[in-house]
């Protein structure tokens, strides 16, 4: 199983990221935009924002996903956002 972070290329609203747990996140990007079942993706879909795959931790697992989201700093993590992060400095 893996833990991924979705980059959006823009917030929406309060949210620039999501992060999810399977066992294929490329597949489940997939499901995740043509599907829309998951309420912020289908909201950030409907907005006309990309959406990205911005890391992955191939080995790790649900108690992991849920360290990662109770720090509510997932922008951290994201190397999308580090890269814009040194690039602006």
């Amino acid at each position: 199983m893996a833990v991924y972070i979705l980059h959006f290329s823009e917030k929406y609203h309060h949210a620039r990221h999501y992060i999810g747990f399977s066992t294929d996140p490329a597949a489940r990007l997939e499901r995740h935009v043509s599907r829309t079942e998951q309420p912020l993706i289908r909201a950030v879909v409907q907005a006309g924002i990309e959406i990205e795959i911005a890391r992955v931790w191939p080995e790790a697992d649900k108690k992991f996903e849920r360290q990662l989201k109770n720090q509510k700093n997932t922008s951290r993590f994201c190397p999308v956002c580090q890269c814009r992060d040194k690039v602006s400095a």
